[in-house]
């Protein structure tokens, strides 16, 4: 009877105690950064670290069973994205709505683009004043089921009309089977954009409604996985590409992604957004500059997701 009783107060106290810490602030010996004390399972650096095999997590204590960690306080650019791109890729998945595969780099347009081969590529429709039929200009990438990421020259004086909707789903806009239509609410374009020298030339366009998900749209990411490539560097936030590094941007191609297609056990069915197409010679006779997206990961995810900022 008394060791029972022995027992049941110990678990008692242990539960108390952890209850108690869950909130406090902890400081990471690793890195003398401030923390807080979390739920392991509430604490997705943490797993990371851990799953990975990193340095054995730091606790608070326990609560009952469960560990009470040290969470790191502030997020690191890039975790937003590379967990929402777990996320994308087990819902593609479990829909099965991966429809498209890898192809090889299309220079000038010399193989037409096939259904379902590049989901998350839009374009952006300018309407004629006179007439208000649209045209299509821009282009840009689906990055979360309401944000479109592009180029910020798309909008303002000196580049194109402001864009009224966006179209999704599109292989060729001449054929609407498929694609979807919706109109833009909101243009954020970076605060540092500089229209003369093209240098942040990034902005995100925040739908009126969220895009409908299927095997011809849906979502896909990027991070600062590629931050540190050295290749036809033009500076820190501009990427530099010709015909046999990266391919070419052609007329209209502004906003559109350089991209590569992510292999690795966590995540199949998806591409890296790496660059955004920003200037130079349409199509040949010259390189492109895109815009250097790992540089703008954490614009990126202030702006799109700020429930998790």
């Amino acid at each position: 009877m008394f060791k029972i009783l022995v027992i049941v107060f110990a678990i008692t106290i242990n539960q108390v105690y952890g209850e108690n810490i869950i909130g406090n602030p902890c400081t990471l010996k690793s890195s003398n950064s401030s923390g807080v004390c979390k739920l392991l399972k509430e604490c997705e650096a943490v797993q990371d670290e851990v799953k990975s095999g990193h340095n054995a997590p730091q606790t608070c204590g326990n609560q009952g069973i469960q560990s009470v960690v040290c969470c790191p306080n502030s997020r690191r650019p890039g975790d937003i994205t590379e967990r929402k791109c777990r996320e994308y890729s087990s819902y593609i998945q479990e829909k099965q709505l991966c429809g498209h595969k890898i192809v090889q780099v299309i220079v000038g347009g010399q193989r037409p683009v096939e259904r379902k081969e590049f989901p998350h590529v839009a374009v952006l429709g300018y309407q004629n004043e006179d007439s208000g039929n649209l045209t299509w200009l821009c282009g840009g990438s689906l990055i979360s089921e309401e944000y479109i990421l592009t180029a910020a020259h798309c909008f303002l004086p000196g580049g194109y009309l402001e864009p009224k909707s966006v179209l999704l789903g599109v292989t060729d806009v001449n054929d609407t089977i498929h694609t979807q239509e919706i109109k833009i609410a909101n243009v954020v374009v970076h605060p540092e954009f500089k229209f003369t020298t093209g240098h942040n030339d990034i902005a995100l366009l925040k739908l009126e409604k969220p895009v409908e998900m299927n095997s011809y749209v849906h979502h896909q990411t990027c991070n600062n996985r590629f931050k540190s490539v050295k290749r036809l560097i033009v500076n820190d936030t501009q990427i530099c590409t010709n015909d046999k590094i990266g391919g070419k941007g052609c007329q209209s191609n502004s906003g559109g992604p350089l991209q590569i297609y992510r292999i690795d056990d966590a995540t199949s069915c998806m591409y890296d957004i790496v660059g955004l197409t920003s200037f130079g010679v349409e199509c040949s006779g010259g390189p492109t500059v895109n815009t250097r997206v790992s540089q703008y990961i954490k614009w990126i995810e202030d702006t799109v997701w700020p429930e998790n900022a």
